[in-house]
């Protein structure tokens, strides 16, 4: 009996540290989204999404090519344009029924003071990729943290807020409308469907500088930090290939 007693709780240990390990990898960093965040919360639709209306329409206008990569190729598409060429892209962008609201977001959206958002985004997925599947913090140690809020913390020199979009269109993923905030002055089947407005800013910032900013990042991230060899290892090899694959 005292034998079976024994095993009972040997089993309770095991599973016990089994949850706490899962947990442990599980637990975000503080402040920082579970996962590591896309570039954008708007999906990429393969094809274009219906879109209802949109900037400069009713004056003939159409819509930009940037725009159009970026639903159907984000960010990455966006950079592969002549136009860009040499420089990093990023897409600020907000969606909501609010037309109002959106339109002061976008006049009131400072390169100074919103950019380090989309930056860190940027370089937290980096660093997740390089981890090849592994959560970040278990591969890099504490250099993950550090760096990733480093990142936030960053005033980047040199960015240019270059344009801005907006269009309307119904997004697969907008979950049906609540009782009493159905959006007024649309047709029935419309509103049914939850069209919603996307407005889109494009920043660019030059490739040599803004990977001097990155690099500056990752140097000051890693500086006093107690890691063990293979966390160094892992460390000095994505910041060795930081902008050898695709960033």
């Amino acid at each position: 009996m005292k034998f079976i007693g024994l095993q009972a709780l040997l089993l309770l240990v095991l599973v016990f540290s089994g949850c706490l390990l899962r947990q442990r990898q599980e637990i975000p960093l503080p402040g920082f989204p579970e996962e590591p965040a896309a570039e954008g919360r708007i999906p990429v639709f393969k094809p274009m999404p219906r879109i209802l209306d949109y900037e400069g329409k009713a004056a003939g206008g159409e819509i930009p090519e940037w725009v159009s990569r970026y639903f159907t190729e984000a960010g990455a598409g966006v950079e592969r344009m002549a136009e860009y060429r040499g420089k990093y892209v990023f897409i600020g962008e907000n969606l909501g029924a609010n037309l109002s609201a959106l339109i002061q977001w976008q006049a009131a959206f400072s390169p100074i003071q919103d950019f380090a958002q989309l930056a860190a985004a940027r370089i937290e997925a980096r660093l997740a990729k390089g981890a090849a599947g592994s959560y970040p913090d278990n591969v890099y140690g504490p250099f993950f943290e550090a760096a990733v809020k480093k990142a936030y913390d960053t005033k980047y020199q040199g960015i240019q807020k270059e344009k801005g979009f907006w269009v309307r269109l119904v997004p697969p993923e907008i979950p049906p409308a609540a009782p009493g905030e159905e959006e007024t002055g649309l047709e029935t089947e419309e509103a049914a469907e939850r069209p919603a407005y996307v407005f889109l800013i494009l920043l660019s910032a030059g490739r040599p500088d803004f990977e001097a900013q990155v690099e500056g990042i990752l140097n000051s991230a890693k500086a006093d930090l107690s890691l063990t060899r293979s966390q160094e290892a892992a460390v000095n090899r994505v910041r060795e290939s930081f902008f050898n694959e695709s960033f």
